[in-house]
């Protein structure tokens, strides 16, 4: 279910950033905030942390309390920074959807996944690689794409699309 997931927001996410269209765009950040949000009470959960986490990022994006050098196969503690940068940005384009601006939250999920990006954090697990990273890293995109920066969001994508051509799936090699 998360494969198609992730296909979907990949596939998706293309067709928008290939289309003109508002509509489409706003439906996808509905359909996708709904998806995130639905399931989450916001105070037991990864998003009811965001404020936390926006508040102990470093300047660089990173997070003293991230293992950025686990390679373990399973919990892959590096992937934390990710889940993080999830919950910030669903977070953020919830309030926005709202009508408030939260301009630290903005600042600090842009900065965690720039980090990401620029570091390119890969696991030994191809599961971590093609399914959890593009779930969490398209997401993050998605929500906050009007104001990501087009280099991130771009570099971004390339990191995420990795499942598909890592994938056995001689249909799925184009």
């Amino acid at each position: 279910m998360r494969i198609h997931h992730c296909l979907v927001l990949l596939m998706g996410l293309g067709f928008v950033l290939a289309s003109d269209a508002e509509d489409d765009l706003q439906r996808l950040r509905r359909q996708t905030r709904e998806f995130e949000w639905a399931p989450v009470n916001p105070e037991k959960t990864l998003v009811g942390q965001a404020d936390r986490w926006a508040r102990e990022l470093r300047p660089d994006g990173s997070w003293s309390d991230v293992n950025y050098a686990d390679q373990s196969r399973g919990f892959w503690k590096t992937e934390d920074h990710l889940k993080r940068v999830w919950s910030m940005a669903t977070l953020y384009a919830e309030e926005r959807t709202l009508g408030r601006r939260n301009s630290a939250l903005e600042k600090a999920a842009l900065a965690a996944t720039h980090f990401w990006i620029n570091h390119d954090f890969r696991n030994p697990n191809w599961w971590h690689n093609e399914i959890a990273v593009p779930k969490y890293l398209v997401t993050a995109i998605l929500l906050m794409q009007d104001e990501m920066p087009v280099p991130d969001k771009e570099n971004g994508l390339k990191i995420a699309a990795r499942w598909v051509s890592m994938s056995d799936e001689p249909e799925l090699r184009s």
